[in-house]
C-alpha cells in the first residue's frame, strides 16, 4: 500500500513537469516616464513703488520684510506745497465771497432795470436813461461770470495742489510685503527714484519651461494636483501658460500657483511634482526583456520569433526601447527565458 501511494505521487510529479506551463504574457504600450518637474516659488507680483515728486524723504515707517497696512510706506516733505494749498483755500473763500456780493448786485441791478422798462412804457423815462440801466445789468452779470470761471480756475488749481500733496506720501497694497527700501529718511529724491519694493506672497507661483510632452502631462492632471514644498505636501494649480514659444530652448514658459500651504511663505521654496511623460520609443516591462551577453531582445507570442531591442531608458519596473515593426504598441510579449 505504501509503494502504491509513493508510485501515485511520482507519476503526478511527472505529469506537472511534463505539461508546459503557461507563460506570462506582456503588451508594448507607447512609452511614458516618470519625471520630477522641479522649481522654486516666488511671489505672485512684486511692485517697484518710484517717487512722483522732487523732495527730501523726512520718513520710512517700515523696514524690510513687515506686512503693509494702512501707513505710507515712505513720506516726502509737503511743507511747501501744504501752504499752497493753504493759499488755495484762502483765493477760493475770497472769490466765493466776491461771487456773492456780484450775485446781490446783479439782483439789485435787474430790479431797477425792470423798474425802468416799466417808466419806460409810460415814457417817464428817457431813452437814455434805460440804455444806462440795461449797460449796467450786462456788465455786472458779465463780471459775474468772470468770478464764476474764476472761482472754477482756482478750484481745479486747488485739487492739483491736493493730489501734489497726495503724491509726498508714497502707499504700497495692503497685505503686501516690503522687499525692498533702497532709501533713507534724509535722502533727497526725483521723480522716478525707486523707494521701495512691495511683493505679494499670499499667492506663491512657481515659473516653469516645459517641452511640449511635458505641458501636455501637466493638462491631463486634475485642476487641484498633489506636488510638494520643501517636503511637505501641497495642492497645486496652473496658473497660466504662456503661448510663445522660445526657439532656442524649444519650451514654453508657464506658471503654477501654489494652494492650501500653511508654511512660511517666502521665496526659494522648492516645488515638485510627479508628470507621467510620452516619450520616444515603447514601454515594455522588464520580465519581457532576456538580456544575454549585454544583447537585449523579446519574443513574440504570436511567431514566438525572438527578437532584438535597443534599450533607451528606464521608468519603475519598465523599460523603454526603441520602437521598430515588430516591436510597437499592442504587440503582445511572452516572458523572457534568462538563462
Amino acid at each position: 500500500m505504501k509503494n502504491a501511494l509513493t508510485f501515485c505521487v511520482l507519476f503526478c510529479t511527472f505529469l506537472f513537469c511534463a505539461t508546459p506551463q503557461a507563460q506570462a504574457e506582456f503588451t508594448v504600450t507607447s512609452a511614458k516616464k516618470d519625471q520630477v518637474m522641479t522649481g522654486y516659488t516666488r511671489p505672485s507680483r512684486s511692485v517697484v513703488l518710484t517717487a512722483e515728486v522732487a523732495g527730501k524723504v523726512i520718513r520710512v515707517n517700515y523696514k524690510t520684510g513687515e506686512a503693509t497696512a494702512d501707513r505710507p510706506i515712505v513720506e516726502i516733505d509737503s511743507t511747501f506745497v501744504a501752504l499752497s494749498l493753504e493759499n488755495s483755500q484762502l483765493q477760493l473763500k475770497q472769490i466765493q465771497s466776491k461771487i456773492k456780493s456780484m450775485e446781490s448786485q446783479v439782483d439789485f441791478l435787474r430790479s431797477a432795470h425792470e423798474r425802468v422798462s416799466e417808466l419806460r412804457k409810460s415814457q417817464n423815462v428817457s431813452e437814455v436813461k434805460f440804455d444806462e440801466s440795461a449797460n449796467n445789468l450786462t456788465q455786472a452779470v458779465n463780471e459775474l461770470d468772470a468770478l464764476k470761471l474764476e472761482k472754477e480756475r482756482l478750484r481745479i488749481a486747488h485739487k492739483q495742489l491736493k493730489e501734489q500733496l497726495a503724491r509726498h506720501r508714497i502707499y504700497g497694497f495692503r497685505g503686501g510685503v516690503i522687499t525692498g527700501l533702497p532709501v533713507e529718511a534724509g535722502e533727497a529724491v526725483q521723480p522716478g527714484s525707486p523707494v521701495a519694493e512691495v511683493s505679494d506672497y499670499g499667492t506663491l507661483v512657481v515659473p516653469l519651461a516645459v517641452s511640449n510632452e511635458e505641458l501636455s502631462a501637466f493638462r491631463n492632471l486634475p485642476a487641484l494636483f498633489d506636488a510638494t514644498l520643501d517636503g511637505i505636501p501641497v495642492k497645486a494649480r496652473i496658473n497660466f501658460v504662456n503661448p510663445r514659444f522660445d526657439e532656442k530652448t524649444r519650451k514654453l514658459q508657464m506658471e503654477i500657483a501654489i494652494r492650501e500651504f500653511s508654511g512660511l511663505r517666502r521665496g526659494g521654496l522648492k516645488f515638485q511634482t510627479h508628470l507621467n511623460v510620452s516619450t520616444d520609443g515603447v514601454l515594455i516591462p522588464r520580465q519581457a526583456v532576456k538580456n544575454r551577453f549585454g544583447n537585449p531582445s523579446v519574443t513574440l507570442k504570436a511567431t514566438r520569433e525572438t527578437v532584438p531591442v535597443m534599450i533607451l531608458g528606464e521608468t519603475g519596473n519598465n523599460l523603454i526601447v526603441a520602437e521598430t515593426k515588430k516591436v510597437r504598441p499592442g504587440v503582445i510579449l511572452i516572458q523572457a527565458q534568462n538563462p
